[in-house]
């Protein structure tokens, strides 16, 4: 089954955009959602029910008469797709980006398995528990609740992740990140941008560029490669393995967080507040600092501080670099 908004369901005006009548779709047989265009707005809502309620908008405009949104049933597909009366299939070949137009789509219903690849627009998803995959070029994506496996891919804009249960994969090149309240692993591979994380609580991999990371909050075992920009780490517990060139590390660490900083230039201070900690600081030429902290020179030149703090259990603490300060407090 295959019906034309444009053609079928009548508009009306709305502001800058023409304005479809709601729709109601049926739910039955539906296993997964497919929605590909490239400018505008989408907005997937999670919701109980038997059907879906579909609400569009569309650029106003004489060039944009021969454009319409195609809604489509294929076995158990839902499948949405902006197409061209006059060019079909082959549009994005023949027409060029400038007389692209503007769909909004808002759909709310039953979570299925979503598959959403945009080109310019904000992406949101609203409680959608079941996976999603979701790739756009430009505008900002949002995430609040919802259960299930996320990959996203976000060329520019901001993200905002927030009370999502399951896993993560999210990149993308410039923009600010915050995730909070996330229950499943984060796979994060970023370019330029701060990057906020608290309540991060199943481990992962940050990949990250040049970026201002702050990490507040977190539990299990964690990589971060960071080569230039700056980190802030609190209130973590598990594992952390780090590494960086030019990045000032900062980490107030807790008692059973195990630790290996490897920095080539940048700083790094460590601040222990409580619990036991066996701790081994090296820098080749960088000086090593804190209170009650006492270096030597080894065999090879390299600068060498080695010490337990505190109680058993004791958490590895290893901070190495070649000309980086290094400083700890306890």
């Amino acid at each position: 089954m295959t019906f034309m908004l444009a053609l079928l369901l009548g508009f009306y005006a709305h502001g800058e955009k023409y304005a479809y009548r709601p729709q109601r779709i049926l739910a039955a047989g539906v296993e997964n959602i497919q929605i590909s265009g490239v400018r505008g707005q989408i907005k997937l809502t999670g919701t109980r029910g038997n059907s879906y309620s579909l609400k569009v908008k569309h650029s106003k405009n004489k060039k944009y008469e021969d454009w319409s949104l195609a809604v489509d049933r294929r076995g158990g597909t839902l499948l949405f797709e902006v197409s061209n009366v006059a060019y079909g299939a082959q549009w994005r070949k023949l027409i060029q980006r400038d007389q692209w137009p503007e769909f909004d789509v808002e759909l709310s219903g039953p979570s299925v398995p979503v598959t959403v690849s945009w080109r310019e627009g904000d992406l949101e998803y609203l409680n959608w528990s079941a996976d999603v995959e979701s790739s756009h070029l430009k505008g900002n994506l949002t995430v609040k609740g919802g259960i299930g496996k996320y990959s996203l891919q976000v060329g520019e804009g901001d993200v905002h992740v927030e009370k999502l249960a399951g896993a993560l994969t999210l990149k993308g090149d410039t923009g600010s990140v915050k995730i909070a309240q996330l229950t499943g692993p984060l796979h994060l591979s970023w370019r330029s941008g701060a990057v906020a994380l608290h309540e991060v609580m199943g481990g992962g991999s940050l990949e990250l560029h040049n970026s201002r990371l702050k990490l507040k909050i977190c539990q299990g075992e964690w990589t971060i490669n960071l080569p230039r920009g700056a980190a802030r780490i609190e209130q973590c517990s598990g594992k952390l393995t780090a590494q960086g060139d030019s990045t000032k590390w900062r980490l107030r660490a807790s008692p059973d967080l195990e630790t290996e900083i490897k920095s080539q230039s940048g700083a790094v201070a460590v601040n222990w507040p409580a619990g036991g900690a066996k701790v081994f600081l090296t820098s080749d030429s960088g000086n090593i600092g804190g209170a009650k902290v006492h270096t030597k020179v080894d065999s090879e030149g390299r600068k060498v501080a080695e010490f337990r703090v505190g109680r058993k259990p004791f958490a590895a603490v290893f901070v190495r670099t070649q000309s980086g300060p290094i400083v700890f407090k306890q």
